[in-house]
């Protein structure tokens, strides 16, 4: 693997002033057989009083609502992405963590002759995986397991169906009634803008894949790296070792180095050159 937050209560206490006025008015009164001495007292009081409003910031109740875990999303990519057979395609989002993120590219196999594109070869996956697949997955997508390091990190997960290793953008006509849709570079690139565009603020990004799905991982974790130039970078590329000596025939016929940016680094490489070991480099 290579790398790259109130409470507060103001109380405003009323004040009370009183203000009491008293009047005493006496009278005395006597005969010859007696004297004696009667007080009246007559009083007025008056007491003003001026309160000032108290206001009081309290905290929220406490809720006994449970905690929505994070759940997969089906995204659908525009038409201009497509299965090897032309049948539209998507791909799926568990959103989670803003700042951490997977990028996964599905693995299956691979096609370049008409014996191995046309349908029902088995040599390539050619519909996309349901998403009760990563629902009851184990590994990297169990994130209920505390093991697990990507428990809390967002994911977009990118499924394979065209036969390309995620690296075509061509429509082949193989002969023979056998013409197939290798757009998958298109249908990742889709998947890695609507990422960039979904966790912008993303700090720790790991690109990965298995299989066909490891081949383009650098590829797509520079182009990545050329969007979020702060984030910190990890590849990780499982079972990528399977290739044919032929890779420029191969590519070739999925019209790889099309697609790639103006990087100096691939100034002048040929599609012989363009290797696993050469993206990797």
């Amino acid at each position: 693997m290579a790398s790259r937050q109130f409470s507060s209560t103001s109380f405003r206490i009323g004040t009370t002033f009183a203000v009491v006025g008293l009047l005493a008015l006496a009278s005395c009164g006597g005969d010859d057989s007696a004297s004696s001495a009667d007080t009246s007292v007559s009083s007025t009081e008056a007491i003003a009083t001026t309160e000032a409003p108290v206001t009081e910031t309290n905290a929220p109740e406490p809720t006994d609502a449970p905690v929505v875990a994070p759940t997969w999303e089906t995204v659908d990519a525009p038409s201009d992405c497509m299965c090897a057979d032309g049948s539209a395609f998507h791909f799926y989002v568990r959103e989670a963590s803003p700042t951490k993120v997977l990028f996964y590219l599905e693995g299956g196999g691979a096609c370049f002759s008409a014996e191995m594109c046309k349908p029902g070869s088995g040599t390539y996956s050619e519909t996309i995986s349901p998403v009760s697949k990563l629902e009851d997955s184990p590994g990297i997508f169990d994130f209920a397991n505390p093991e697990n390091p990507f428990a809390d990190y967002s994911v977009v997960y990118v499924p394979y169906c065209t036969g390309d290793v995620h690296a075509g953008n061509t429509t082949k006509d193989y002969g023979n009634g056998v013409v197939t849709q290798h757009k998958g570079f298109v249908n990742a690139s889709n998947a890695l803008d609507t990422m960039i565009e979904r966790f912008p603020d993303t700090t720790q990004l790991v690109v990965a894949g298995s299989s066909a799905g490891s081949f383009p991982t650098p590829v797509f974790a520079a182009l990545a790296g050329d969007q979020l130039p702060n984030a910190d970078l990890k590849v990780f590329a499982d079972s990528s070792g399977a290739i044919p000596d032929a890779m420029g025939f191969v590519i070739g016929n999925w019209g790889t180095l099309e697609t790639l940016p103006d990087w100096p680094e691939l100034v002048g490489v040929t599609v012989d050159q363009f290797t696993p070991a050469y993206t990797f480099i």
